[in-house]
């Protein structure tokens, strides 16, 4: 999905969704705002898995200072999972997150608690549920 509107995949009050899997993960990239986002208290139980967020092709191409934030979970979205146990999309389906602008992934308030954020490409592997934690992207070429 690459585009110019606000979001590229928005999950509101949405459980057990999938976004992306193991060899099948979707191209995110190129939303003025954020690629996904769980939002509300009721966003349980998602999966965010295998997925290129931000690069503006499947060959890694930098897009051009759009989009800000990878993925963002707020306003209360808990228990869901994005990111994998290792960063090889191969072996394990975590997410590539490169070129966002601000952050690869912000938990954005308190409410949002008891999520999974897993290996990315451009990160560490870790569990996190503290509220607020924002991880860097991985530096821009040039």
């Amino acid at each position: 999905m690459s585009s110019t509107q606000a979001y590229g995949v928005w999950v509101a009050q949405g459980q057990r969704q999938r976004i992306g899997r193991v060899q099948q993960g979707n191209l995110i990239s190129g939303n003025a705002q954020v690629g996904v986002r769980l939002y509300g208290p009721a966003t349980t139980d998602n999966v965010v898995q295998a997925n290129l967020i931000g690069p503006a092709s499947r060959r890694d191409d930098f897009v051009g200072g759009t989009q800000n934030v990878g993925v963002e979970i707020a306003d209360g979205a808990s228990h869901n999972v994005v990111g994998g146990d290792t960063p090889s999309a191969a072996t394990s389906p975590g997410n590539t997150l490169r070129y966002n602008q601000q952050h690869g992934i912000v938990v954005a308030d308190d409410q949002s608690r008891d999520n999974w954020l897993g290996a990315i490409s451009c990160s560490t592997y870790r569990p996190c549920d503290r509220p607020g934690q924002r991880w860097r992207n991985a530096e821009r070429p040039g």
